[in-house]
This record gives C-alpha cells, sequence and structure tokens, in this order.
C-alpha cells in the first residue's frame, strides 16, 4: 500500500474517479464547508483545483459525456454535467434533492436517486441539459406624479 496524496488538515478527500490512466479527480472539502473538485496527477504527485463552477460538489463520476456530479449551490442538490473549460450545465431539475447521478450511454438516459415523498427512489430520465428560458425585463412607464395643491 502507498499513499498517493495527503490533505491539508481539516480538509476531508472523498469520492475519487479516474478520468484517464494519469490524473484522478476527488472532492475536497474545505474548513469553510465549500466542496470543490480537484485533480491529482499520478506522474507529478502534485494537486490541483479542477472545474471551479460549483462549490457543494459531491459524487464525482465519469461518463462516455463528461463527468456528472451532484451539487446544491442553488440550494437543491441536483446533478451537472461538467467538461473541461464549459460551465456546468444541470441534467436535473428536481425540488427535492439528487444524491447520486449516473449515465447509462447505451439507453441515453440518467440513472439518479432522488428523494421523493415516499422516500428516496432509483429513477432514470432522458439524458438532456436544462437551460432555463431568458426572460425580458417587463417595461412599465413609470407611475404618474401627483402634485398637492
Amino acid at each position: 500500500m502507498r499513499n498517493l496524496f495527503t490533505g491539508d488538515f481539516g480538509k476531508r478527500l472523498s469520492g475519487p474517479e479516474f478520468l484517464n490512466d494519469k490524473e484522478i479527480l476527488y472532492v475536497e472539502r474545505e474548513t469553510t464547508g465549500s466542496e470543490r473538485i480537484r485533480i491529482f496527477n499520478l506522474e507529478s504527485g502534485k494537486s490541483e483545483p479542477w472545474h471551479q463552477g460549483l462549490e457543494s460538489v459531491q459524487g464525482v463520476r465519469k461518463t462516455s459525456a463528461g463527468v456528472l456530479v451532484t451539487a446544491a449551490d442553488q440550494n437543491i442538490r441536483n446533478a451537472f454535467l461538467l467538461k473541461s473549460h464549459e460551465p456546468p450545465q444541470p441534467v436535473t431539475n428536481t425540488l427535492t434533492e439528487i444524491t447520486d447521478a449516473d449515465l447509462d450511454s447505451q439507453t441515453n438516459e440518467i440513472l439518479i436517486s432522488e428523494l421523493s415523498a415516499q422516500g428516496h427512489r432509483l429513477r432514470t430520465l432522458p439524458f438532456q441539459t436544462f437551460r432555463p428560458p431568458q426572460l425580458n425585463p417587463i417595461q412599465l412607464a413609470a407611475p404618474p406624479v401627483i402634485k398637492k395643491s
């Protein structure tokens, strides 16, 4: 057994996942509670930040489409697809919680563990990214000014 990497005191390292033959993705939880993805290079023995677009990441999973993670950056944990140098793409839109996600590349469906009124359940969803519609601001005329006499 050999030690690959030791994190700083008070930081948790979790969810290691091979990105390729030379690199491992993992989540580092800071003492502030922030959970971010880091990449460890097996050849150099160095670790550095990877895809810093989310701050509450868990469940790193490499898939054929990219890296799936769950994150609660908008206060509800949902699944996101990450690709290098691209913003995170939401692939679920639940009002409860997604704890884990994986992609079935044969059926092009996402397998998720989702909290429901009956407890956690396993579900499959068609693989797609969610893009909220762009809303134009409402243009209203200013209210009339009433002068007192």
